[in-house]
Order: C-alpha cells, then structure tokens, then sequence
C-alpha cells in the first residue's frame, strides 16, 4: 500500500505502525425486522453480537447532494445508515454506512474502537482493525482567551458547587428538549483527489459512504443518554468541493494553515447558507473535511479546529478537520463541543483523562464528563437571550423524530420490562417465564411469570411498547415491527441481599431429609440495569444458600422422600396423576430435582426440586434447584468464591467450627436405569404443608401435557 492508503486504512502512514487487522466478508443477515439486522464481529477475542437499526432521521427532509455543476442529484444512502448497539455488553456503540456488501463505520467500546472499511480489492472484503489508544494525533487549539461569554464560567462553577442543594433550572427546562444541529458537510479539492488516488473511478461512491459514515459515528456520541438536551444530527446538505471556490483555493490557507482555512471556510459556508432557519436547505453548522495536513506555525500536530461557542452564529458555526481517516470521528465531535460551548476537560473539574473533551483527543475515550453536560446545558440555555445568537437547535420535530425511542415519551413496555411487570403483579423475585409452547411473540397476549421453582401463574396481557422478538413491540395485543429505534440493554446484577422476603427464600430451611444442612437463601436481581431488548442476560446464580444452623438433618433418604413426593402427585391431587407410577428419586444428571417413574415406561420426568440444602455430592447441597458446593469456609452455597458475602450470618446455635458435612448417602444416589426425558418446567410444592389437600391455585396451567398438572400446596 502506499502511504496514502495506509492512512486511509489504518490512520498511519507508517507500515511499521500498522496495527493488528483482519479481512472478513461483512454482510446484512435480514430477520423479521424490516429496517434492521444482526451481524457478528470478533472483538478481544469474543464473538459478539450487535444488534442494528435502519436510522433514517441522519439525513434532513431537505437534504441534497450538490455535484460540481451545483445542480441537486439523489443520494443512494437514505435506507443504508444503522446505529445499534452490542447484545452483549453495554457501552459498545456501532454505526455502519453501505448498500449491500459496500460497508463502512465503526465499533466503539470502553476500551478502543474498531474501524471497519471495504478495500477496494476486487473480492469486496473489508479491513477491520482495532485503533491504537494513542494513534490520533491532535494538538486542539482551543484557547479560553477566545471565549466569547466568559461570564459562562462563572454560572457553571455556580452551578457545579449548588447542584446538590439546588434544582439547576436551566438544566430542567432543556432536559425534555431534543435539539436538532442541521449539518452541511463538505469535501475540499485535496479529500477529493486522495480518494481519486485510492479507489479510481469508485472515489465518489466510496468518499460518500464513508463520510456519512464518520458523520454517522459522531451522531452515535452525541446522542448518549447522559448528554442533557439531547443532540440530534442531520445532514442538510453534502457536497464534494472538487473545483474549488476561490476563496478556499490553496495558496489562500497556504496549503493548509488551520487559521486560515477556517477563515476562509467559515466565509464561504455563511455566504452560501440560505439566510431563513425555516428553510429546509438552511443548516445550522458547516463542517469541511480536508485532505490537506493541517498546520499551525508549522507544527503539524492540529488535526481539526472551531471557533468556541460558535453554534447558532452564522459565520462562526463551522468546523474544518483532516478527513481521510476514521479517527476523525472523535476530532470533530471534539471540535463540535467546543463550538457547542464545552471546555476541556482538566480547566474545570473533571478529570482531564477521561473523556470526549480531554485536551488529548483520541479513541477509548467515548463518553461525556457531567462537567461537558453541564457547560453546554449552560450555552444552549443562553441562546437567544440579550446579546446571543437566536437558538437555532430547536427545530419542530417530525415525524421520524417523534418516533424516536428513549424521550419523555417512552412506552410504558420500555420503561418496565418483562421481569419488572412480573414483579409488580406477584411480588419479589418473580420474574417473566415462557409457557411450555409459547413464544415471545404471545406475551402481548399474556404474560406468564414463574418463581423460578416451577409455579407460573399469569399476570396481564404485556404493557404496550414491550419487546416481543427482535426489533418486534406490542401493540394493542399484537407483536409488530416496531418504527422506535430500540436501544438494547445488557443486564446487570443488583447487590446481593442477604435478608429477602419469605417468598424468595428468606427464611431459614427445615430439616426434612438425612444429610440435608439448613440454609437461608440470599438473592440478588438482574435489574440493574435490566435486560431489554434482546440484549443478553446476566450470567451466573442469583441466589446463594448462607448456612444458618450448625446441626446437620436427620429424616428420610433422598429415594424415600422423592417416592413420598411421586406419590402424592398420583394419588392425592384433587385430578390424580395416574401417568406417573409413584416412584421417585434423584438422578445423577439433575441432582437437584425430584424425579417420578413414568407407569409402564423407563421414562422418568422431573416434577419439583429437593428442599434447599439437599445433599447432591461430595460436600454439595441444592439451592433452588442447583447443585452448588459449600464454599466460604463453609458458610456458604455459592457457584463459585467470587459469590462469597462480604460479611456471613451470624449461626443461631455455637461459632464453632463447621462439621465435616456428610457425603450423599450412597443408597440415595444411585445411577438411574432409567431412560431421561426431554426435562419439563418443574413443579413447586411447598412441602412444609405436606399432607395437607392439594387444589389447584388460580392462573397455574399444565407444562408438560393434559396428563401432568402445575399445582400446589394449599395453605390454610
């Protein structure tokens, strides 16, 4: 590659500073969601899923694409912009631009980002590669002297040392807005040669993707949650300035000196804006990738360059930026802040390492300081006062922008998932399960909720607005495709709690089998946040056992206590269970739930769990259907010692040390001679009330078939 390529490929003209990359054929797999897909990537050496979304609203109603002749053409790009985000973990952002196999964007993670970008190698297939940490170079010129309302400063210091004491009503009134910065991007003569040089005859396709795609990327950080007023971007106009104007040409800005093309950009932007914001063709900000090595007195470390506070204020609403790689995506959005009245990060108190407006511009640095937050709430509040340019953000929402997820008014199925309407109908530690047979698709018609131990019972038909398949809501009792641009939300665990309601365990077991040890279960939730639309669920247990007693059980084996339970399932239910022969017991497979022999068969099935504290191995007990091992210096039954309390319960008898626990008994643990069936949603039963008439609780079904029924223990 020459050194131009390799700085479009890889941001370095050095081939001793190409960092690790791969090839791969990167392709749309369309699903049921007519304006989204899937697709995989290999990041840090994970295969991880990313959700994405047809994300129309990127280009304005009134936007154009000028040729050199200044007369108006289509755009092929309209339906080929996506943003979405990883279902794997949160804070990973993707945007990607392209028709068909013609893909370009970016991955966006914590701890990097990922470039992805065709070569224009004839098999189609696309560079992908992780950007160094330290691989943007970027002196930002950003200077306070040039403040144009110093007095700012003094409101934020105000603000930052009240903001506990006091509601900042600035930050209030704009906090429901979402602002609209209408975009005109253009390409200078030098960015139109480099991609001359690079892809031929294909430059003005390629060039066009991938600038939408830089401009898509930067739209994905503006529009993060945290940022309050919300920041839209849509691009009003784009143009390739392939015969310069005269008053940009070269020897204007001596090839490139950062003060002088701005200058004369900023001029040329103001005299060619039509003057009305209510035209469609008026745009708020200009932006001008350049293919000239941008330079101040020489040092050629200054990558982009705006005027501070420069939003809404005609001549001085621009940004100029080296476009000829991904990295400018955060040099703009950098520069963007300042125009949008941020100060760096470091000259106030924010950690001046950490984020968008770090003095040192660069990837991994992805998300907003609340000091950035808090400076542009302040500017944009101050716009159109005394003195201040008109705002010109606020825009009259359309259509598309009304539709648009995660405002103020979000759907109630967003705002409370599956899990969350489950635990507000039947209490703690209930959550969203499907009925045998059922799909995601039926809970618009009905929620199921189970207590994860077998019983489920129905809540109500899902809130309208809740996810019901990919990219798929409810609505009026239906699963549709949804027009919302549904933000995928990995879940997280709460802090355990050691002291649950009853009805997750919260008291201490009893003794009902030979070598069982009594525990108390301690619980924690995936809520936080909690999974929503398809994004992967937390991994692990979410109860562990806390010993609370000293003295390990006497009663029945295992077999015994399981037949006792198989027998009663067939005998003493108000519709006997006569498919099942009354015989149980433990299977080496699922030690943990209480097996019945099928009559006349080898079959068995499972039917309920053994009492938390079962034995089901060497030095192992049951919690909540789960064969875990004893670990924390014997106090606690845990996946593993990562899920060991902080502080344990206090036992209620002596603190000495813990018994040598027993060892399952042998004549309990057989190896099975019987054939397994495909394993059913078990049964609860509640077997303190063992011997007490069974009926059949209101709302529970059959989970298996019309021979095996969901009951449970009548209380008095």
């Amino acid at each position: 590659m020459t050194p131009l390529e390799l700085k479009h490929f890889f941001g370095t003209e050095n081939k001793n500073n190409i960092p690790k990359y791969f090839l791969d054929n990167v392709e749309k797999s369309r699903t049921e969601m007519e304006n989204g897909f899937k697709v995989d990537f290999l990041i840090d050496g994970v295969m991880e899923t990313f959700v994405l979304r047809n994300k129309p609203h990127l280009f304005s109603e009134g936007f154009h694409i000028v040729d050199e002749d200044m007369e108006s053409v289509t755009h092929p790009l309209k339906n080929c912009v996506y943003e979405g985000e990883s279902a794997v973990r949160n804070g990973t952002f993707i945007g990607l631009v392209g028709c068909g196999r013609n893909l370009n964007g970016m991955i966006i993670t914590d701890n990097g980002d990922y470039h992805l970008i065709q070569s224009h190698h004839p098999s189609g297939q696309h560079v992908i590669h992780k950007r160094s940490l330290e691989s943007i170079d970027h002196e930002c010129q950003f200077d306070m002297n040039e403040d144009p309302y110093p007095e700012d400063r003094q409101e934020i210091a105000m603000k930052s040392m009240l903001l506990k004491l006091v509601k900042d009503i600035r930050r209030v009134e704009h906090k429901r807005d979402v602002l609209t910065v209408e975009l005109a991007v253009f390409a200078d003569d030098a960015m139109w040669e480099h991609f001359q040089k690079i892809y031929g005859k294909a430059a003005e396709e390629n060039m066009h993707t991938f600038i939408m795609a830089v401009v898509n990327n930067i739209d994905v950080l503006y529009t993060q949650r945290l940022l309050q007023p919300r920041i839209n971007i849509k691009i009003v106009r784009y143009e390739i300035l392939k015969n310069i104007p005269q008053i940009m040409n070269a020897r204007k800005h001596s090839n490139g000196d950062v003060d002088r093309l701005l200058d004369s950009f900023c001029q040329y932007q103001n005299e060619i804006n039509p003057p009305n914001d209510a035209d469609p063709r008026h745009w708020d900000h200009a932006l001008l990738f350049s293919g000239y090595d941008l330079h101040r007195n020489g040092v050629k470390t200054v990558a982009g360059y705006a005027p501070v506070k420069g939003m809404c204020s005609g001549v001085r609403s621009c940004t100029i930026n080296e476009g000829l790689d991904f990295g400018s995506v955060f040099v703009v959005t950098h520069e963007m802040g300042h125009s949008l009245g941020m100060y760096h990060d470091g000259d106030n108190e924010c950690d001046l390492r950490c984020c968008i407006m770090s003095p040192s511009v660069g990837s991994g640095k992805t998300h907003w300081s609340h000091c950035s937050v808090n400076e542009m709430a302040t500017f944009v509040g101050h716009l159109g006062d005394d003195f201040r340019p008109p705002n010109c953000l606020q825009d009259a929402p359309n259509t598309e922008q009304r539709m648009t997820a995660f405002k103020e008014s979000e759907p109630p199925g967003q705002l409370f998932t599956l899990d969350e309407q489950c635990e507000i109908f039947h209490g703690e530690c209930w959550k969203h399960e499907l009925k045998d047979g059922q799909t995601m698709q039926n809970v618009c018609q009905m929620v199921w909720c189970g207590n994860g131990e077998g019983v489920i019972r129905t809540a109500h038909p899902a809130l309208e607005g809740t996810y019901c398949g990919f990219g798929m809501i409810c609505r009026q009792g239906q699963c549709v495709g949804s027009s919302q641009l549904m933000r995928v939300t990995v879940g997280g665990w709460s802090s355990w709690n050691d002291r649950p309601a009853p009805t997750c365990g919260g008291r201490c077991s009893q003794c009902e089998i030979r070598g069982q040890i009594r525990i108390m279960r301690s619980v924690r939730q995936c809520n936080n946040p909690s999974t929503n639309n398809g994004g992967a669920p937390c991994q692990g247990d979410e109860a562990r056992g806390m010993v609370c007693h000293r003295d390990v059980c006497d009663g029945d084996t295992i077999d015994n206590y399981a037949t006792r339970i198989c027998s009663r399932l067939r005998d003493e239910n108000a519709i006997p269970n006569t498919v099942l022969s009354g015989e149980g017991m433990q299977f080496e497979q699922a030690m943990c739930k209480i097996w019945c022999l099928i009559s006349g068969s080898t079959n068995i099935r499972t039917v309920s769990n053994f009492p938390d504290g079962t034995p089901c191995g060497s030095n192992q007990f049951c919690i909540k259907g789960e064969c875990r091992p004893l670990l924390c210096g014997s106090t606690t039954l845990a996946y593993s010692e990562a899920d060991c309390p902080l502080s344990v319960l206090q036992t209620t008898t002596t603190q000495s040390p813990m018994p040598n626990m027993h060892t399952v008994d042998q004549s309990a643990t057989k190896t099975s001679p019987y054939k397994e069936q495909k394993k059913r949603v078990p049964c609860n039963h509640n077997f303190a009330n063992a011997g007490k008439p069974i009926w059949p609780v209101d709302g529970m079904v059959s989970v298996v078939s019309l021979q095996y029924q969901m009951w449970k223990w009548a209380s008095d």
